[in-house]
């Protein structure tokens, strides 16, 4: 079974992580040892605490990039 720790997520993933939790109302919590990563996710998170969606779908659930294609 593959863990979401065995994932290797992209930069725009880690943006995307960062928007969610905002969107979602979870504490930031950027990724440890790898500042590339980290910029990424403050960068969503800071996006998506001024540019809150009204449609949130409840409970919010981390996704990955594969996963919002998916439409």
């Amino acid at each position: 079974m593959i863990q979401e720790s065995d994932i290797v997520k992209t930069d725009e993933d880690w943006f995307y992580v960062g928007e969610n939790d905002a969107w979602c109302g979870r504490p930031k919590q950027a990724p440890e040892g790898n500042p590339c990563a980290a910029s990424q996710y403050d960068l969503g998170y800071s996006e998506g605490l001024t540019r809150r969606p009204h449609n949130i779908v409840a409970p919010c659930i981390r996704t990955t990039t594969t996963q919002r294609n998916r439409t």
